[in-house]
């Protein structure tokens, strides 16, 4: 048996070795390494997003949270929007430091009463151009706190808004566990207070439209705790001795803060 040439000994190998890794299955490529670093800045407007990247293009996709902070109630979520900010890049710079495109921003369309606020972003970054890409460890970017500051607005008395109802902010209002429309609303500012859950309720419903008008929210808790007590009682009934002692301090308190600061009146001489 004659051997074969050296020459086609190695074509006949290298040919084995081909069609061996063309049919090898081989992991895909690891994603390029990135740095992701992102700011969030929010007002009573809405939010700005900033920060760096390297790489890309990428894609944000998370929800925005705005958050009430302070007053009351503590924890209270506001809004929540769906978030997706574009990112483009080149995966070949990835070493490289890219400011974010500008007008990465959004608005707020719920009323922000005063208070003190902050917004949130927790979302994921994916590799590519949508959602659907390769995703990357979650995070979360916070913006610092911000506070809206009560109008000024003086507080108006009980007989006020029972003389001028085409001057009230809103129309229907929470009176302890019930949704009263402004018909039976006047008509609870017009009774003759025999009882003190009876002018609780007038005070709360003057508080409540001065707080709609947008003066000082300091009130805020007294009008929970009043609030809290008409679901037990109702406008009109007597209670027990320990809420009508509850519901004359908190007239009185409600009552102090309806008629707002008291001003010196100048004599004329």
């Amino acid at each position: 048996m004659s051997r074969l040439p050296k020459r086609m000994v190695r074509v006949i190998a290298a040919a084995l070795v081909l069609s061996a890794c063309a049919g090898a299955q081989f992991p895909p490529p690891p994603p390029p390494p990135t740095a992701f670093d992102i700011q969030i800045v929010a007002d009573a407007n809405g939010w700005q997003a900033s920060g760096t990247y390297s790489g890309g293009p990428f894609v944000v996709c998370g929800l925005m949270h705005l958050t009430r902070d302070a007053p009351w109630p503590l924890g209270a979520e506001l809004e929540l929007q769906t978030v997706e900010i574009d990112l483009p890049g080149d995966p070949l710079s990835a070493g490289l430091s890219v400011q974010f495109p500008a007008g990465v921003s959004g608005t707020w369309t719920s009323a922000i009463e005063p208070g003190t606020y902050y917004a949130t972003l927790q979302g994921l970054l994916f590799i590519g151009t949508s959602c659907s890409g390769v995703p990357l460890p979650p995070f979360v970017a916070a913006s610092p706190a911000f506070t809206v500051p009560a109008a000024e607005v003086d507080p108006r008395p009980v007989w006020f808004w029972r003389r001028y109802p085409q001057a009230w902010p809103v129309t229907t209002l929470t009176i302890g566990d019930q949704v009263l429309d402004q018909p039976v609303l006047q008509e609870l500012l017009r009774r003759r207070p025999r009882r003190w859950t009876t002018r609780l309720a007038r005070e709360l419903i003057a508080a409540h439209l001065n707080l709609a008008a947008g003066t000082d929210p300091a009130i805020l808790p007294a009008i929970e705790d009043a609030n809290a007590l008409l679901a037990h009682t109702g406008p009109y009934g007597r209670g027990s001795r320990c809420e009508r002692r509850s519901a004359r301090a908190l007239t009185r308190e409600l009552r102090r803060y309806n008629r707002g600061p008291r001003r010196r009146r100048c004599r004329r001489r």
